[in-house]
């Protein structure tokens, strides 16, 4: 009989520490992954507590717009574009101008 790794235990809801450092992460990198490992639960944990919790999604929805911008500049400095403007015509679509 195989035996299967001792896994960390996914958690069936958030404490309100953890739920406070995912989201607080989220809204500066836009990671999930590393946001999750930040808090100390596992990514699955995460989502299903996103799949559970309508709160948590707009919580998460909310972080997430204020850690694009950030996430987009990054890129764009990345890239040497910051000097050209986005236009955004649609969600997720931008063209330069």
């Amino acid at each position: 009989m195989a035996q299967v790794k001792n896994s960390k235990a996914i958690p069936s809801r958030l404490n309100a520490s953890i739920r406070r450092l995912f989201l607080a992460r989220l809204s500066e990198t836009s990671n999930v992954a590393a946001s999750a490992r930040f808090a100390g639960c596992s990514g699955s944990a995460i989502y299903a507590e996103r799949r559970r919790s309508a709160s948590f999604r707009s919580e998460w929805a909310e972080a997430l717009s204020e850690g694009y911008p950030a996430l987009r500049s990054t890129a764009l400095d990345w890239l040497g574009m910051r000097s050209h403007r986005l236009i955004r015509d649609r969600p997720y679509r931008k063209t330069i101008a």
